[in-house]
């Protein structure tokens, strides 16, 4: 009687345990194999004290490999700047919340600061987000509002600029193109009547709706 009823208790187990084996992969399984890698470097001259370009153009599936053009996300971020002491370099990465053909707004997600830094040090860094990753959807809120970003957190944002207009083009590592919602923008903000030099290195993925 007690064989029996251990046998009863391992099939009850075994089927309990294959109904709640998911039937689809876990979508962290499935982000290695949507991964792309951009590679950008950016100079900017003596006489320039700040740029912006953008690093994923969300829906150019012709020039940057992903498949799904929903939203955005970042897996890891590696920046090397290079440049001459006594100057400062800041550089950040963010995603576009709105934009028409006056003006457009961006959340700062990532940023490597140097506001303060005359020096070569700490010139370098990179961040791996895996197993999970910077998820940038933005949800549109309609004409002339900010959409909203609702796996980002963030107060350092820029709003209302006319750095990033709809009929404007910005450089990209592909074309030039204008920003639209849910592009990933690259700022480089920097001191010193020298030139500088940033790259970026980053993996990311794009998810559908």
């Amino acid at each position: 009687m007690t064989n029996k009823l251990n046998r009863l208790i391992l099939i009850a187990a075994a089927l309990l345990l294959g109904a709640l084996k998911p039937a689809n992969a876990w979508i962290f399984q499935e982000v290695p194999d949507k991964a792309v890698v951009v590679h950008s470097s950016v100079t900017v001259a003596a006489a320039v004290t700040s740029t912006n370009s953008i690093l994923v153009d969300l829906s150019d599936t012709v020039n940057y490999p992903h498949k799904e053009t929903g939203e955005l996300n970042l897996d890891s971020i590696r920046v090397d700047i290079d440049k001459i002491a006594a100057s400062t370099c800041t550089v950040k990465i963010g995603v576009v919340n709105y934009v028409d053909t006056s003006t457009g707004s961006v959340t700062w997600v990532w940023q490597n600061a140097g506001d303060f830094n005359v020096s070569n040090t700490a010139m370098d860094l990179y961040t791996n987000h895996g197993p999970s990753f910077i998820r940038c959807r933005v949800n549109n809120n309609g004409q002339g509002v900010d959409g909203s970003t609702p796996y980002l957190i963030s107060n350092d944002k820029i709003q209302g600029s006319t750095l990033y207009q709809s009929d404007v083009s910005l450089f990209t590592v592909a074309r030039a193109a204008a920003p639209g919602v849910g592009d990933i923008i690259l700022q480089i903000n920097k001191t010193g009547a020298t030139a500088a030099t940033v790259d970026v290195f980053m993996v990311y993925h794009s998810n559908s709706r």
